[in-house]
């Protein structure tokens, strides 16, 4: 039997109500659902009429979503700050490991006392800052997204500053040699089209359920 409270859950996902509140709420309406069928079940009502007569009493789509609907608390950050949320918010955190990343490689190494394992370390960084974190970043955007059923508009534009971000960043790690010093090294430069096709491809795949089961459109795309 389908479950009557999947379009109440759609409807406040879509309205911009936190996917947990949602999942609270209508998790409450089930079991109160499921005590009114067994009471009036136990007075002798037939299973399937007691169910129907227990869902009639609990009230019309439209006055079950009011509650939620009416207390700004019970919004998520994505349907009020999407900007943030969906965009600037991962950009930033982004940077901000990247700024970790750095941090820690330095105070891993100092002058004459570099470790063995440091270009190894260096070469592992170098991989997760252009790749692996704006991969997942992308990845987390898309699902947060779907999640909340957001519109397109944000979680594209959030992908696309990611991708942006970490084809035009650049970190150079390199151990110390008898020849050379080590090197420690973050630019801004200009992308090259094979970085960009790669991170473009793995962000496609992540926004393509988002394309596809999204509630999409030309209009408000952006609300």
């Amino acid at each position: 039997m389908r479950d009557p409270f999947d379009a109440l859950a759609e409807h406040l996902l879509r309205a911009g109500i936190r996917p947990r509140s949602v999942s609270r709420y209508v998790g409450e309406l089930r079991d109160h659902l499921d005590d009114a069928t067994d009471a009036l079940a136990a007075s002798g009502r037939p299973r399937p009429a007691a169910r129907q007569e227990a869902l009639d009493r609990l009230g019309t789509l439209d006055a079950l979503a009011l509650p939620m609907l009416a207390d700004r608390r019970f919004r998520s950050l994505g349907s009020r700050a999407p900007w943030l949320f969906y965009a600037f918010g991962p950009l930033a955190l982004y940077v901000a490991t990247l700024a970790v990343i750095i941090a820690g490689l330095m105070g891993a190494s100092s002058p004459g006392a570099t470790p063995a394992w440091f270009g190894s370390a260096g070469a592992t960084s170098q991989i997760l800052a252009s790749l692996i974190l704006p991969v997942v970043g992308v990845w987390m955007i898309c699902f947060a997204a779907l999640r909340r059923r957001a519109r397109f508009g944000w979680p594209l534009l959030g992908a696309v500053l990611m991708i942006a971000a970490a084809a035009a960043f650049q970190l150079d790690v390199r151990a110390p040699s008898p020849d050379l010093g080590g090197l420690i090294a973050i630019g801004v430069l200009l992308p090259s089209t094979q970085k960009l096709m790669l991170l473009s491809a793995f962000a496609a795949a992540a926004l393509l359920p988002l394309l596809v089961f999204g509630p999409l459109g030309t209009r408000g795309a952006f609300r």
